[in-house]
């Protein structure tokens, strides 16, 4: 898009720094999931997904729902608030997700998101869909 470097804001420099860092384990198409779980053919393995750890970042308070934490009474899904607050693109949503369930490394998704930033979120000046 640009030369120039993104200007992230530090919710999103904190979100990355946090996927590059953290030793917390990762799992699949739950923001947070607190013991194995079947689902479908697949067992799935304690954790937190990429879009999981954005709301603890963000602060988003979270409750625990049986075997899933919820955050903003959402299990799977990246609550509103967190969106618009880290000012992520809907469509750019669906493509972290896809990486984080394809086996993709928090590590790796942050790398995706610094080399792409223009892309994955609204620009600065821009109003957040």
């Amino acid at each position: 898009m640009t030369d120039k470097p993104y200007p992230f804001t530090p919710e999103q420099e904190a979100w990355l720094h946090d996927l590059e860092t953290t030793r917390e384990p990762q799992t699949m198409r739950y923001l947070h999931l607190f013991e194995p779980h079947q689902d479908n053919n697949d067992l799935l393995q304690p954790g937190y997904c990429c879009l999981g750890r954005a709301c603890v970042v963000l602060g988003v308070p979270e409750k625990r729902n049986g075997n899933y934490g919820s955050f903003d009474n959402h299990i799977g899904h990246l609550p509103t608030d967190a969106r618009l607050r880290l000012r992520l693109k809907v469509n750019a949503i669906e493509t972290l997700i896809g990486m984080n369930d394809d086996g993709e490394s928090f590590s790796q998704i942050a790398a995706y998101i610094r080399e792409n930033a223009w892309t994955v979120f609204v620009l600065p000046g821009e109003e957040v869909e």
